[in-house]
């Protein structure tokens, strides 16, 4: 009878930290938005930064040149407050050269 019940203790603990090793512990939403605001839950910086509000920042449409700094401001203060702060965000976390100085730029207001 105590192997038994050592047994289905044991069987009991296993299954119950499979339980607790799916928790993944982030309990604040995604600051770079959902899929409501932006059309596809983008969680990374580079791709968010690719984006089609981006686009509004720069002259070209290859996002090589960006448009002056009174410019970059005006467009900025233009977006919503929810859009602001993503960008924040995705500057906070860019890695990527292309966007160093339009991150600088935003970094600035």
């Amino acid at each position: 009878m105590k192997i038994l019940l050592a047994t289905a203790f044991s069987v009991i603990l296993s299954l119950s930290g499979a339980a607790f090793a799916q928790e993944t512990g982030a309990t604040q939403p995604d600051p770079l938005g959902t899929d409501v605001d932006r059309g596809g839950g983008i969680t990374d910086a580079a791709t968010y930064l690719e984006g089609p509000n981006i686009h509004k920042f720069y002259v070209d449409e290859q996002m090589t040149t960006l448009r002056p700094v009174e410019e970059i401001r005006t467009t900025y203060l233009a977006l919503p407050e929810t859009e602001r702060t993503s960008l924040v965000v995705a500057c906070d976390k860019n890695d990527d050269v292309r966007f160093t100085e339009l991150c600088r730029n935003i970094g600035g207001m």
